[in-house]
């Protein structure tokens, strides 16, 4: 381990909020690359929204969401 000094502390970002945004953003056929660890919250937010989607993994770690409706 390593102390490191004056390194700022980045702004707190909303990220629930932006991923909601891009979601309503996408239209039919429209897709997404996620981490594998996202996709149950990803699924979760397309479903209150009335929409419905399919995935593909890509590798191990990730994955592609499409809007199918």
């Amino acid at each position: 381990m390593k102390i490191e000094k004056n390194i700022p502390i980045p702004p707190i970002q909303h990220s629930r909020r932006k991923i909601r945004d891009i979601l309503r953003d996408m239209e039919v056929g429209d897709s997404i690359k996620i981490e594998h660890g996202q996709l149950p919250y990803i699924h979760k937010i397309m479903i209150s929204e009335g929409m419905k989607c399919t995935t593909r993994a890509i590798d191990k770690k990730s994955r592609r969401v499409w809007r199918i409706a």
